[in-house]
């Protein structure tokens, strides 16, 4: 009786494995989809998780490819869950054609494949570690399926897999340097947690030498200059060329308005911010701390709102004093040169005529409060530091 209840139990277990296997599939993916897009504003008050918002790719040149490796990924990844839960459907055993004659796990290969895609259209360090992190989880998922395959068809997948490649090229070597080395003598707790402390390290140290190549390579820093009428004076505004006030209306712009359906004028939204009186207000004191200029900066996600019919921006006015001869040069070379003299938080500023655009709050930080709250003034670094690894 014991015995009975005990195998009934087990096939329910292994009923709901199956049933959810997609889930588990999928679980690295979903992990590296939310992983990338974590809390942005937490990230960005401290210096010790700033540099995960930095941009690792120049996604404006690279989009293409990102959009080409997404859709090919996600398009392989059906064709193949089709393919095998055809197959065990109609209870056909393993399936060793089409794709599956070269690779073992073309599923997960397919899901890397998109990552890497998601990876260069977001750019920022945190989701090019998440990707590492994923391939780790699915090289583990992968191992663990290949046991129950050896148990199920012995032999016949033994041979099939000396044929055949793992998730990634390369993962097989790796694979049989650790078997033959100390670490295949570690307790399995410790050897996967020492395989996901190398693989993040991997991901850092790699990332910070494209970073840095990157940095060393820059060209000229793609700005758009415009200028505000401020107390009698003309306030040269510099913003970076990004997609929502982009005139040239480059692919990567086209693009973006695509996705995010939220179109922007920059000639209504430089028209509001010359004409609103409230942002003249808060900016006229940093004249008395030597500003010279103003960096615009949009907010991540929350930039552009449309509610009811209307359309408000909110976005980031950065006070600073630029050297002389430096506007013009590269991203690196302007930031070494750039004091920042505060940040002027500007909220909800419609995109109609208005006699005063600016409906919501405007929350003003001077170079004094930069010194009394060291988060605020790692906060506004990373905003430009952010913004500018965009260009390098």
């Amino acid at each position: 009786m014991k015995n009975t209840k005990f195998w009934k139990v087990l096939a329910y277990v292994v009923t709901a494995f199956v049933i959810l296997e997609p889930v588990w599939m999928l679980l690295p993916f979903a992990g590296f989809l939310y992983g990338s897009v974590l809390n942005l504003d937490f990230l960005e008050s401290s210096r010790a998780t700033s540099w995960l918002l930095l941009f690792v790719f120049p996604t404006r040149r690279l989009m293409l490819t990102g959009l080409l490796l997404v859709l090919t990924g996600l398009t392989v990844f059906l064709i193949c869950a089709c393919r095998v839960y055809i197959s065990k459907f109609f209870k056909r055993g393993l399936v060793t054609g089409g794709i599956y004659k070269y690779l073992r796990h073309p599923q997960y290969t397919a899901l890397i494949v998109a990552g890497l895609g998601f990876v260069i259209l977001w750019g920022r360090f945190i989701a090019f570690l998440s990707f590492f992190i994923m391939i780790y989880l699915y090289y583990l998922l992968s191992g663990k399926e290949e046991a129950v395959c050896r148990a199920k068809y012995g032999k016949t997948y033994g041979e099939y897999r000396e044929k055949t490649m793992g998730i990634i090229p390369g993962t097989d070597l790796l694979e049989n340097f650790f078997a033959h080395s100390r670490l295949s003598f570690l307790p399995k707790p410790v050897a996967v947690l020492s395989g996901f402390l190398l693989i993040v390290t991997f991901a850092i140290i790699s990332g910070f030498v494209i970073l840095k190549t990157r940095e060393a390579t820059a060209t000229k820093l793609p700005i758009i200059k415009k200028e505000i009428q401020l107390d009698e004076k003309r306030l040269p505004l510099i913003i970076p060329k990004i997609p929502y006030l982009d005139e040239d209306r480059s692919i990567h712009s086209v693009i973006i308005s695509a996705l995010r359906k939220k179109e922007l004028s920059p000639e209504i939204f430089f028209k509001n911010l010359r004409s609103s009186r409230r942002i003249q207000e808060k900016l006229s004191p940093f004249y008395e701390l030597n500003m010279n200029a103003v960096f615009v900066i949009f907010r991540p996600r929350t930039s552009i709102v449309k509610e009811k019919g209307n359309t408000f921006v909110n976005f980031f006015l950065v006070p600073v004093n630029v050297k002389p001869g430096y506007l013009s040069g590269d991203a690196k070379t302007f930031r070494k040169n750039c004091g920042i003299k505060g940040l002027v938080k500007v909220e909800r500023m419609v995109m109609t005529d208005e006699i005063e655009p600016v409906k919501g709050n405007i929350e003003v930080l001077t170079v004094n409060d930069r010194k009394k709250d060291k988060k605020i003034l790692a906060s506004i670094e990373s905003k430009i530091n952010v913004v500018l690894s965009r260009f390098y």
